[in-house]
Order: C-alpha cells, then sequence, then structure tokens
C-alpha cells in the first residue's frame, strides 16, 4: 500500500505542474522558460547526490533507456505548454494529454504483453470518461490548428511512455534519484539542443524567448517549483512504480487535472464548474478501484 501511496502523492503534486505554469506566463516567462528552467534546478540539486553516492549512479545497460525517459519527457512539456500557442483550446489539450491511461493501457498490453484485467481497463474507461466530463472539451467547436493538435496527441502518447518508461527503470532496479537526475537532464539538453530550430521557424517570442534575467521572488518561485512539482512528484512516482504496474499508475496520476482546478479555483479565480465536480468524482472513483482492487 505504501508504493501507491507514493504515487497518490505524485499525482497530487503533479496538478501543480499546469498551475504553476500558469502563474509563471501570468509573470511573463515563455513557453519554452517554463519548459527548461525548473528541470536544470532539479539536475542542478541531484547532481550532487550522483556524484558522491555510488547507490545514486546509473545501473549498466540502461543508458538508452535514461535517453527515451529524457526523450519522452521532453516531448510532453512540448506537447502540453506549445500546443496552447497554435491555438487550440486548454481544454482540448488537457483531454488530449490525459487520455494517457489509454495509450498506457494499449502500449502495457500489446507492446509488453502485460495482463490487463478487466477492472483496470472499467477504471480505464471511467477515468476516460471523468476526464471528458472534466475539461468538457466539446463546448466550443471549430476548426484548430493541426500542428497544435498533432502536438497535444503526441504530448499525451509520450505522457504514457513516460509512464510506462519510469516504471521499467524502477522494475530494473535502477535509483530512482539517478533516474529524475538523468532524466532530466536529458529533457534540458534535448530542449536546448530544440532551441535553434525553433528560433527559425519564426515563432512568437511569448512562446521561445530565453532569458534567466527574473527577479529576485521568480528565481525563488522558480526553486520551490521545481523542489516540488519536478523533484519530489517525479522521485517519489520512480519509488512506487518498482511495485505497482504502470496501468494503475496511469491512472492514479490522473488525481493531477483534480489538483489543478482546485488550484486554480482558489488562486486563480477560476470557477470550479458542476462539470469539473462530477468529473472528479469519476476519476476518484477510478483510482479507488486500481488501488484496493474491489
Amino acid at each position: 500500500m505504501i508504493s501507491y501511496l507514493y504515487i497518490i502523492i505524485a499525482g497530487i503534486l503533479s496538478g501543480i505542474i499546469v498551475f504553476g505554469g500558469q502563474v509563471f506566463a501570468n509573470k511573463g516567462l515563455s513557453a519554452l522558460e517554463i519548459s527548461v528552467i525548473p528541470f536544470a534546478i532539479s539536475g542542478l540539486m541531484l547532481l550532487p547526490f550522483v556524484l558522491l553516492k555510488k547507490e545514486f549512479r546509473a545501473k549498466k545497460g540502461i543508458l538508452a533507456l535514461l535517453i527515451l525517459y529524457g526523450i519522452v519527457s521532453a516531448v510532453t512539456i512540448v506537447g502540453q505548454y506549445f500546443s496552447l500557442y497554435f491555438g487550440i483550446p486548454v481544454a482540448i489539450v488537457v483531454l488530449l494529454l490525459y487520455v494517457q491511461p489509454l495509450w498506457t493501457t494499449l502500449i502495457c498490453k500489446f507492446g509488453f504483453k502485460e495482463k490487463i484485467s478487466r477492472r483496470e481497463i472499467f477504471a480505464c474507461s471511467i477515468v476516460l470518461l471523468g476526464v471528458s466530463i472534466l475539461v468538457n472539451p466539446f463546448r466550443s467547436f471549430g476548426s484548430y490548428n493541426i500542428i497544435g493538435l498533432i502536438l497535444a496527441t503526441l504530448g499525451g502518447i509520450s505522457l504514457s511512455g513516460w509512464i510506462i518508461t519510469g516504471s521499467v527503470l524502477s522494475k530494473k532496479g535502477n535509483s530512482p534519484i539517478s533516474s529524475q537526475f538523468f532524466g532530466v537532464s536529458f529533457t534540458v539538453l534535448l530542449l536546448v539542443l530544440l532551441m535553434p530550430f525553433l528560433k527559425n521557424l519564426g515563432l512568437s517570442q511569448s512562446l521561445i524567448s530565453f532569458d534567466l534575467n527574473f527577479s529576485k521572488i521568480v528565481w525563488l518561485w522558480l526553486v520551490v517549483f521545481s523542489i516540488f512539482a519536478i523533484t519530489i512528484n517525479q522521485i517519489l512516482y520512480l519509488q512506487g512504480v518498482k511495485k505497482v504496474s504502470a496501468v494503475d499508475a496511469g491512472i492514479i496520476m490522473l488525481l493531477e487535472p483534480i489538483v489543478g482546478a482546485i488550484l486554480a479555483s482558489l488562486f486563480l479565480h477560476q470557477i470550479l464548474s458542476v462539470n469539473i465536480v462530477i468529473g472528479g468524482i469519476l476519476i476518484l472513483v477510478a483510482n479507488y478501484m486500481v488501488i484496493t482492487k474491489q
């Protein structure tokens, strides 16, 4: 049960990610700055542990897996933040991202030949219904930019890849601190390498500008955000999936949109509507099913 508790806490802390991203965007940070800086801070905080403690270094034979972990993290971030700048409504982006339990179930079933119980399939169906009600994506109609839709869809698939890859790393016995350090390091490296390409696309500066000249209070909040939303969150997740299946972990991580909605209501004065309450209840029911197996 303690492993499930780790993932529950990780899911709750994940709710800070989108909320924090919105707060930083309101402070004038670009999507690229929000994507890179917290991960870089996380890597710098973990570097002394990796250098000084042998047990926190990567196990042999998993370099390719760690690189993959960094790649899917980077793609998730790009899909999560960048699709918004192509005119895709937040509701549509969130729906496409949080379809990840479906992708996780399909990949585990057909890619890893993992046995999926009827209970997990039913819970996955409930959570998809809950997310659909939660974000109410069909309240507005019209045509959307195809690039933005592709980015958001790739974000959801890569989020599933992040969940599965993290699970595989932990089950292979790699330290969560090691996985987190090398994961965020490869994520930052990939995003930095993408900077020249992004700048050549002629995108808005609110999307791709990169400047470290922030006020002290913004830097303080970036550090706090990195500690809780990135570092502790992901280390707890990696610790939990040593014993919890990737499918169950993917469903439990759907606590993120519930927490994000509550935080947005409390601090950003966004309305906590009936569809958010109903969708949140369905997600909690699905969580209960996979945690208790009853």
